[in-house]
């Protein structure tokens, strides 16, 4: 476990070389015992050891961030930092304040982020995290921007500037559970009532799968973010960051939807497009407004399936062409795919009872096309779709 000390001593010259030498052994699980005595050969054994973990965190850290190979993570921090993208993302909101504060910053994902282009006062209570901040901000360079503060973010000792801003990332998780009702965050999600109207703007990160009834005493924007088709999280905008009611942003393309929510309307048997609208999307109560964008009805008016008779390049969406449709029956499914030439297929479901893995297996098909069916109801009827994904499917913009 990485503690004060032991990141003191990575940050030596010894640890300096025999990290980059647990780099360049890219350890596993597996191989992580055997390359510990071999570095003990020449480094200390726990110095060895704490660079080979750093390597192997390292290694999963490289999807979220673009430096990570420079940089220092414990296990809890990398699951809770935020992915490099959303964290750009939500900084190109500040970027005409001068001066944020990190409230609760934890290794840095976010403050590392802001301080691209402004001074940032990174607060957390943990000394660790704090000193894992300051190490990965001299890391990649941008040590001369933030500054590292340890203290309870609920009682700062210092009085915000004119035009000044913060984002506030409250803890969501006890030991190993995740905390789903705000005011159990850590600390509440109330606390930001003691900075919000002293600041010329705040964001908040919240669970994406909160409760939006939850927020109904703030008056704020809800921004949902996803990151190549993954719902990632959820902020909270106040004060001059606040530019809509509502938002679903799609990353890594930045397309944003941000409009009053409209009512669902038309429902529709299958037509020749079948759209899956993009989680963010629906967190954010968009689909009707999507669904007016590509002129398209609903499958069911309780699901989020549109279907279109032609096809409408969208970021919000994910596309498929309809090869047939049918009420779901196994055996009529089972036909209908090996009349197409099905051997491989992919079972997608949404508002379908119908157990997949074991679908999956009481298929069999000897074909050799790929198929993706898609289990869901129409107008109330269990239904399955015998599509296929549009793959050159190029987004034209917002």
């Amino acid at each position: 476990m990485l503690e004060l000390a032991s990141l003191a001593a990575l940050r030596t010259d010894e640890g300096l070389a025999c990290q980059a030498e647990a780099m360049r052994l890219r350890p596993t699980p597996i191989t992580f015992l055997l390359l510990s005595q071999k570095l003990s050969r020449v480094y200390p054994e726990r110095l060895g050891r704490l660079a080979l973990e750093q390597a192997m965190l390292r290694q999963r850290a490289a999807a979220k961030f673009k430096h990570a190979e420079r940089m220092y993570f414990t296990r809890q921090g990398l699951e809770q930092a935020t992915p490099g993208a959303v964290a750009e993302h939500r900084a190109r909101r500040y970027q005409a304040v001068e001066r944020v504060f990190d409230l609760c910053c934890g290794i840095g994902g976010d403050a590392l982020a802001l301080a691209e282009h402004r001074s940032v006062f990174a607060v957390d209570h943990d000394l660790l995290s704090v000193a894992l901040l300051e190490a990965n901000a001299r890391a990649v360079g941008r040590d001369g921007w933030i500054r590292p503060v340890v203290g309870d973010v609920t009682c700062l000792p210092w009085r915000f500037g004119v035009g000044d801003a913060a984002f506030f990332d409250p803890a969501r998780r006890e030991a190993t559970r995740r905390i789903r009702q705000p005011e159990r965050y850590l600390p509440p999600l109330s606390t930001l009532r003691i900075w919000v109207d002293h600041l010329a703007g705040l964001g908040v990160k919240v669970s994406p799968a909160i409760d939006r009834d939850e927020l109904a005493g703030y008056e704020c924007e809800v921004e949902f973010v996803s990151l190549e088709g993954d719902l990632k999280e959820a902020t909270l905008w106040f004060g001059a960051l606040k530019t809509s009611p509502v938002r679903a942003t799609v990353l890594p393309g930045g397309h944003t939807l941000a409009e009053p929510p409209l009512r669902l309307g038309r429902v529709s048997p299958p037509q020749a497009y079948l759209y899956e609208p993009d989680p963010a999307v629906m967190r954010a109560g968009l689909v009707g407004n999507l669904a007016e964008r590509l002129g398209a009805a609903q499958l069911d008016p309780t699901l989020a399936y549109l279907t279109c008779s032609s096809l409408q390049p969208t970021p919000f969406a994910r596309a498929f062409q309809v090869i047939d449709h049918m009420p779901f029956s196994r055996k009529r499914l089972q036909a209908a795919l090996k009349a197409l030439g099905a051997g491989e297929v992919v079972l997608m479901k949404r508002g379908s009872p119908v157990d997949t893995e074991a679908l999956s297996r009481r298929l069999r098909l000897s074909g050799d096309r790929s198929l993706t069916v898609v289990l869901t109801r129409v107008s109330g009827t269990p239904t399955a779709l015998i599509v296929l994904p549009v793959a050159a499917f190029q987004p034209l913009g917002d």
